[in-house]
């Protein structure tokens, strides 16, 4: 029972980190937006952030298009996109942590989806520590970007499969099979499989994040109201 008890208490703690650095990100990743110095790729005059023009990478920049120092969006950005790929961890140990407990797999299996997942997730970390303006991150950045959002779509693919294997949820692999949707059309734009404008890429990128960042807290939520029942029904036995 107490094992049961510490076991529920650290899946809570878990996914109120993955919620928390979702939500910073998406706080201060519109902070950036607002601080964002100006310009676009195709147009360096002009003023603030662009929805529609500018990527998410461009607020990462140490000087933004413009060609004026970018220091405060920078920081906000960089720093919660870091936080971000590191939030994403606790939930990739827990979801595949409960899959293991619902169906039987082996544990090299189960290893290598934990690790394709915290490889993926580590790559968007990643690319806030490479800022796309300087020389000798501009390559780094690049494939730090394409391995976060191909490994994170295989994962997502690993885990639908096993997730309808088990009695665990039928909301899950659904909100998942919906962000894979989406993102196989983005890696088609991304990889110039389909040819498209800039302005194209950076809605497209737009969409993707935030519906990846969106259905991660949502599972999130919805894993930590299960994981609270089940306290509950264990303080209720206990009383018993």
């Amino acid at each position: 029972m107490k094992n049961d008890m510490r076991t529920s208490s650290q899946v809570f703690r878990f996914l109120i980190l993955t919620m928390l650095g979702i939500i910073n990100f998406l706080i201060f990743s519109s902070l950036a937006m607002h601080y964002y110095s100006g310009g676009t790729l195709e147009n360096p005059q002009n003023m603030g952030y662009s929805f529609i023009s500018n990527k998410f990478s461009d607020l990462g920049m140490t000087i933004s298009y413009s060609g004026v120092s970018n220091k405060i969006s920078f920081l906000l950005f960089n720093s919660s996109l870091i936080l971000a790929g590191i939030s994403l961890i606790p939930f990739i140990l827990i979801i595949t942590r409960l899959i293991s407990a619902n169906i039987s797999i082996e544990k090299k299996k189960m290893k290598q989806l934990q690790i394709l997942g915290i490889i993926a997730a580590l790559n968007f970390s990643f690319v806030g520590l490479t800022p796309k303006n300087l020389p000798w991150a501009i390559v780094l950045h690049t494939l730090f970007q394409d391995v976060a959002f191909v490994g994170l779509f295989f994962f997502q693919i690993w885990i639908i499969y096993l997730l309808k294997k088990t009695k665990l949820s039928k909301i899950l692999p659904f909100i998942f099979q919906i962000v894979v949707l989406i993102q196989g059309v983005y890696l088609l734009f991304l990889f110039r499989i389909i040819p498209a404008t800039n302005e194209i890429h950076c809605i497209a990128q737009k969409i993707i994040v935030y519906a990846q960042l969106l259905s991660f807290l949502i599972q999130s939520l919805l894993l930590l109201l299960k994981e609270e029942q089940t306290r509950i029904n264990l303080l209720m036995k206990k009383k018993k």
